[in-house]
């Protein structure tokens, strides 16, 4: 057994500096700007196809342990953004440019806190090696948009991100060198030995990460779909042997005891409530307060579950009483003021939500408080907060379009459906604030900038038809100059696409 724990050791060294060498001389597939563009252009194919869980809790808490672990890696490469996605699949990734995901089945089938920092810290580990550009053998006629449908067929295991994925599914595609994308068993290797050292250096026991591993391997047996994390992580079998025998070996103990916190449950609780139905939601947490009525979590899901069924008053008495075992929880501050908004008490709204924003700023919170001020008729604090929360950069976008437009339609080579997916990608609240800024200008009697708001609104959510109506109607209103440069060049890019798209059909 000793003989067998030195040759661990050894192994365990060797991959350290083999990733450290790979990390460093920078013999990679695409550089570190190539990647970070790249993985934007795979962000807008997930985001295309898959819903995103934007609960404020879960994101900041998912962060939280995210960047947790980043502090303790050493250098990196990038910046990291965590999502997670709603699907009941086993299923995390790191995506090119440092976007992790977790799929919302497999968190909510977690038991600690451990158990998430373990899969987050091996994929920070993929991100730290490299391996996605390691990976990758770019064709210089292979663009970005193909690449980022390739990647995201691989790691979310499905076709139909457009004719890239459906061929890299098949094995087809031309202008990609290697089919096979997925991770290697010498990468799954190395990103354990890295990973594990980033939990410990964060605090955080092995044993988190083995009982997932587990979780997942049980699913290839019992499950009726193949999980996609074995397809894209394999040699999960050696993976188990190998972090169980880290665990025997480790020096001290106290590492490697679970660990899980208040606020591990309060994530967990609210990821089970927005993603399952809400009758059932209801009746489960019903039953839990109906055995323990003074337990702080079954309250806490409770009272969530009753308000995403529309039952204010009996959410407000389930929230306050969970808020007794969490009395400086923001998230739960903007639960009961959302509660007191939707139950018309704006102003005891907007006590709880200027709280919560003290302790906690946070863009869902400060949506509420936006529209708590306009239907309390304050409509410049109302503009004021929807727009920090909007950012609209008209110099940047009007910018944007106008370089777009410098080439002519004719020497386009991607349709207008690919050219609309290449637009960014709102955040959901900056969307929802653009449209209650368009709400806020019309109550307060400013047709130009309502109308404004409401087009852009509808030209980032791709409808173009309403986007087009109420640019044109805010033009005939407006009577400031930059504003209708702005407008101008806004209706003359989607008027561009139309025409490129019409030309395209015809052919």
């Amino acid at each position: 057994m000793r003989n067998k724990r030195i040759t661990l050791k050894k192994i365990t060294a060797h991959l350290v500096l083999v990733c450290f060498l790979m990390v460093s001389t920078q013999c990679f597939g695409l550089t570190i700007k190539e990647e970070k563009e790249l993985g934007d252009e795979f962000m807008k194919m997930v985001q295309t196809r898959f819903q995103f869980n934007n609960d404020p809790g879960v994101k900041a808490y998912v962060n939280e342990i995210g960047q947790k672990i980043i502090k303790n890696a050493g250098l990196q490469p990038f910046e990291y953004t965590f999502y997670v996605i709603k699907d009941d699949q086993f299923n995390a990734f790191a995506g090119p440019g440092a976007h992790i995901c977790i799929n919302s089945g497999l968190f909510a089938s977690m038991e600690s806190e451990s158990e998430l920092a373990g899969i987050l810290g091996h994929e920070i580990a993929h991100v730290t090696c490299r391996h996605i550009s390691d990976k990758i053998k770019r064709s210089s006629k292979t663009s970005l948009i193909t690449l980022a449908g390739v990647m995201a067929g691989v790691f979310l295991g499905i076709a139909g991100l457009g004719t890239a994925s459906e061929a890299i599914m098949l094995g087809t595609l031309s202008g990609v060198q290697s089919a096979d994308l997925a991770y290697s068993r010498e990468d799954e290797m190395q990103a354990d030995v890295l990973g594990l050292q980033y939990l410990e250096k964060a605090g955080y026991d092995a044993k988190g990460l083995l009982k997932t591993l587990k979780r997942i391997k049980e699913t290839d047996f019992i499950g009726s779909e193949y999980p996609v994390y074995l397809s894209t992580h394999p040699a999960i079998d050696a993976r188990i042997i190998f972090i169980s025998e880290r665990i025997k070996e480790a020096k001290d103990p106290l590492l490697f005891t679970p660990k899980t916190t208040l606020d591990f449950e309060h994530a967990k609780t609210r990821l089970l409530v927005q993603n399952g139905k809400t009758d059932q939601m209801v009746n489960e947490f019903k039953a839990s307060v109906s055995k323990d009525p003074l337990n702080h979590m079954a309250n806490y899901g409770y009272g969530l579950a009753l308000l995403r069924a529309g039952k204010y008053d009996q959410s407000l008495f389930h929230l306050q009483k969970a808020q007794a075992g969490a009395p400086h929880d923001p998230f739960l501050k903007i639960d009961i003021g959302k509660a007191h908004c939707l139950n018309g008490n704006y102003t005891k709204a907007v006590e709880y939500l200027e709280e919560a924003q003290s302790l906690y700023k946070d863009s869902e919170g400060m949506l509420q408080l936006g529209k708590c001020q306009m239907e309390l008729g304050n409509f410049a604090k109302a503009e004021a907060i929807l727009k920090e929360i909007s950012n609209p950069d008209p110099e940047k976008i009007k910018k944007e379009m106008l370089k777009d437009l410098e080439k002519p339609p004719e020497d386009e080579e991607d349709p207008m459906e690919t050219k609309l997916m290449r637009m960014p990608m709102e955040d959901p609240m900056a969307l929802r604030a653009i449209y209650y800024l368009a709400e806020v200008y019309h109550r307060w009697d400013k047709p130009a900038d309502s109308h404004f708001y409401l087009g852009s609104y509808y030209q980032k959510t791709r409808k173009l038809d309403s986007a087009k109506f109420h640019l044109t109607k805010a033009l005939e209103y407006s009577t400031n100059e930059e504003q209708r440069k702005q407008i101008m060049a806004m209706l003359k890019h989607m008027d561009r696409y139309e025409r490129m798209y019409r030309s395209r059909s015809l052919n």
